[in-house]
């Protein structure tokens, strides 16, 4: 669903003549449609959407989404950027209405697990949405009010279903409007619904060419798709692996987005969904995961009674703007997410693709030890500070070397400086502070946190090999880890590891390293 992005507040003036030249460009101009059409042979329809909007995959948990186009406009009053989007659904009836497979034969001879699985899925069917209409009151409550409810209208050959209403953004800031284009099938409704935001004249500059992108929506002959795992999915031997049954998933679910490729990392511990068309630049990201992945499991070894068997999902999205719209965080170049365990990140071509590998290992790095220390997140001076230790790192060859991450470098530079001159937060945070401190108290200072976090965790693992160290302090990583894991607890961890040792003498080792 839509959610504005907020952005760095622009100049007044050139706020005004920005604002001016939006509302000065006609509706055609704004609109034109690709003369490709896109094309669903899996779930038969296509249409042409508009140009230059980028075509965004559903996240895992949206059923009834196959992908979204989308785009944005800024209010330049607010400074605020809004998303437009077409968003392209599908609601399954005879899952829905019948309750599929679930009602194939009985419980007998299942196991207890079996059956629970059994009803918890049937649950799930009786709770889909019959309709489009159904789903947006899921979506928006049933107090929602339809302007035009169900209109029925020729595109062409084809009959559609009309629908308009409004709703109110999150936060408030402005309404929406949505108009949907509705074909109803044997066995599914296929929906195109554009989201516009309600503000300026963003809509009536629009509406002509939405309308003219909806008569382009038609039914076509669904194809069988391919066999899942042909390329490559399944082992020599025939062995079905839980990674073949993942890859098979995700290659059957985007066979209707062949601008997403589904690759395999040579580890088998990743699926790859990338969207780019550079084989280099492929191959590359495919190599990358596989050697930080092995750089982590040689440092930190899964422990024998906890294996980890997981099988995460490596995004790799063509563009920032693409990134922002499938739902990064503004601000972020990237992000792990343990629910969907999916690790997103984008190709940052236009500025320096070394962003996008340091993103990379900082997030590889938060995804494996998640799952090494049994599903929990270490505190955020450890988790952080040792994810950009990993970002630091450059691939010299086929092994990775370790590095100072020139992200940072410059902010720790200043921050020492301010420390050794007796400065506070925010030019500077104690380590007792900075190694407490919640993971809302760390993202409230991010651009001296993180600094001061990578510094910490690199003077710890690299310290000893010159200047003033102490014995002592090399235990203080490994005590840590060996105790969350242990406990799963965080602040259990914390007090093991600093046992024992005189924070304000290794505060002052650590501001006083060469960096």
């Amino acid at each position: 669903m839509p959610r504005p992005v907020l952005r760095s507040p622009f100049s007044a003036p050139l706020a005004a003549l920005a604002a001016l030249a939006l509302l000065a460009v006609p509706a055609a101009a704004q609109g034109k449609l690709e003369t490709k059409p896109h094309e669903d042979l899996v779930n038969g329809f296509r249409f042409k959407p508009f140009q230059k909007w980028n075509q965004v995959p559903p996240q895992p948990g949206e059923e009834n989404k196959l992908c979204t186009y989308a785009d944005s406009v800024i209010d330049f009053k607010e400074n605020v950027r809004y998303p437009l989007e077409i968003e392209v659904l599908k609601i399954d009836r005879v899952g829905a209405e019948t309750g599929g497979e679930a009602d194939e034969g009985g419980e007998e001879g299942l196991s207890e697990e079996e059956v629970f699985k059994r009803k918890i899925a049937e649950l799930r069917r009786r709770e889909q949405p019959k309709s489009y209409r159904e789903l947006m009151l899921q979506q928006y409550g049933k107090e929602l009010k339809f302007a035009v409810d169900g209109k029925k209208a020729r595109y062409g050959k084809q009959d559609v279903l009309e629908y308009e209403f409004s709703s109110p953004s999150q936060g408030g800031r402005a309404k929406f409007f949505h108009f949907a284009a509705v074909i109803s099938a044997s066995d599914r409704e296929l929906v195109l619904h554009f989201v516009l935001p309600d503000i300026g004249t963003v809509v009536k500059d629009w509406r002509s060419s939405v309308e003219r992108c909806a008569k382009t929506f038609e039914l076509i002959d669904k194809e069988k798709p391919a066999t899942a795992g042909a390329n490559g999915g399944t082992p020599d031997d025939g062995a079905i692996t839980p990674f073949d049954l993942k890859k098979a998933e995700l290659e059957k679910q985007y066979a209707s987005m062949p601008e997403w490729k589904v690759e395999e990392s040579p580890c088998k511990r990743y699926v790859i969904l990338i969207h780019n068309d550079d084989r280099k630049f492929v191959a590359e990201i495919k190599k990358r995961i596989s050697s930080i992945r092995d750089v982590l499991e040689e440092e930190y070894p899964v422990l024998p009674d906890r294996p980890i068997t997981a099988i995460s999902i490596l995004r790799v999205c063509a563009s920032r703007g693409e990134y922002q719209q499938y739902g990064g965080p503004a601000g972020s170049a990237g992000y792990w997410s343990a629910h969907h365990q999916e690790l997103v990140i984008y190709d940052d071509k236009d500025i320096n693709r070394n962003n996008t590998w340091g993103t990379l290992n900082h997030e590889a790095f938060h995804q494996y030890i998640f799952y090494r220390c049994g599903e929990i997140s270490p505190h955020s001076w450890f988790n952080e500070g040792t994810g950009d230790y990993y970002a630091g790192y450059k691939l010299k060859g086929a092994a990775y070397k370790v590095d100072k991450f020139d992200w940072r470098l410059g902010t720790v530079q200043e921050s020492m400086k301010a420390a050794k001159e007796g400065g506070k937060a925010p030019a500077f945070v104690p380590l007792k502070d900075l190694i407490s401190y919640s993971q809302r108290e760390y993202y409230s200072n991010p651009d001296i946190c993180y600094s001061l976090g990578w510094s910490f965790v690199y003077f710890l693992k690299e310290g000893s090999k010159g200047g003033r160290w102490k014995a002592e302090w090399s235990k203080i990583l490994p005590t840590y880890l060996d105790t969350i894991t242990q406990t799963k607890d965080p602040e259990a961890a914390n007090k093991a590891a600093f046992d024992g040792i005189d924070l304000a003498e290794l505060e002052q080792a650590w501001i006083n390293f060469k960096w």
